[in-house]
């Protein structure tokens, strides 16, 4: 299992891909 928050401090810019992605398959999720 990654460690995605301990990723995430390291690379700011990823914070906000994996954001969209969450957004992303929540709505992908849902209909």
């Amino acid at each position: 299992m990654l460690d995605v928050e301990t990723m995430l401090k390291d690379k700011p810019y990823l914070q906000v891909r994996y954001a969209k992605l969450k957004q992303g398959s929540r709505r992908f999720l849902i209909g």
